[in-house]
C-alpha cells in the first residue's frame, strides 16, 4: 500500500571516515555491445481452499532467453521469448472443469539498467499462446534483478504482471553469454 509520509533523520558520527575521491578510480570500458542470456525461473502460488477443493500449492516453472544491445555502459535494449509451464493455472482450469493447455510462450521487448553486477530489467510481453479462458488479455510486464555471479552466472527474483495486479514473485538462475 502507498501512503503519504513524511520522515525527519538525525546522524551523528563521532568519528567521521574520509570519502574516497572518485578522481582516482578506474573507469570500466565497455567491451561487448551485444548481450545474450539464458534464465530458469521457478514459483509456488497457492489456490485457496473452497467448499468443493482444499488448499492447493501449483509449480510454476519456465525459461527466458533474451538478446540485447547495450547503449552505454548502463543502458540496453532486450528482447526475447519466455516459455511457462503454469501448474497454478493447470489448477484452476481443472478447477473450472476445463481441458485446456496451460502452456504459455510470450515475446518479450524492454529496457535494462547495468549498475556493476546488478541488472534490473522490464520488459512488456505478449502471450502467443495462452489459455484465454482464465488469462484475458495477452500482455503482461516482467520485472527482473539479477546478481552477476564470476561474470556470467546470474541469479536473482522476477515478477510478473497484468495491468496493476501483481501474480506472484519467482526465483531465477541465468546464464550470460
Amino acid at each position: 500500500m502507498n501512503f503519504p509520509t513524511a520522515g525527519l533523520s538525525l546522524t551523528y558520527t563521532p568519528n567521521p571516515l574520509p570519502f574516497p575521491s572518485p578522481d582516482r578510480w578506474s573507469r570500466p570500458r565497455l567491451t561487448n555491445r551485444l548481450t545474450h542470456r539464458l534464465t530458469a525461473f521457478g514459483a509456488v502460488r497457492t489456490l485457496p481452499q473452497t467448499a468443493a477443493y482444499p488448499e492447493q500449492a501449483g509449480w510454476s516453472w519456465g525459461l527466458t532467453a533474451t538478446a540485447g544491445y547495450r547503449v552505454t555502459r548502463f543502458h540496453a535494449f532486450t528482447g526475447g521469448l519466455e516459455l511457462v509451464n503454469d501448474n497454478y493455472l493447470r489448477l484452476q482450469l481443472q478447477r473450472s472443469g476445463l481441458a485446456q493447455p496451460y502452456g504459455q510462450l510470450g515475446l518479450l521487448g524492454g529496457y535494462e539498467l547495468w549498475l556493476g553486477r546488478y541488472v534490473f530489467a522490464t520488459h512488456l510481453g505478449w502471450n502467443i499462446r495462452q489459455p484465454g479462458v482464465l488469462l484475458g488479455s495477452p500482455f503482461f510486464q516482467r520485472y527482473q534483478l539479477l546478481y552477476t555471479l564470476r561474470n556470467r552466472y546470474q541469479v536473482g527474483v522476477g515478477l510478473r504482471a497484468k495491468l496493476n495486479v501483481a501474480e506472484g514473485f519467482d526465483i531465477r538462475l541465468g546464464v550470460q553469454f
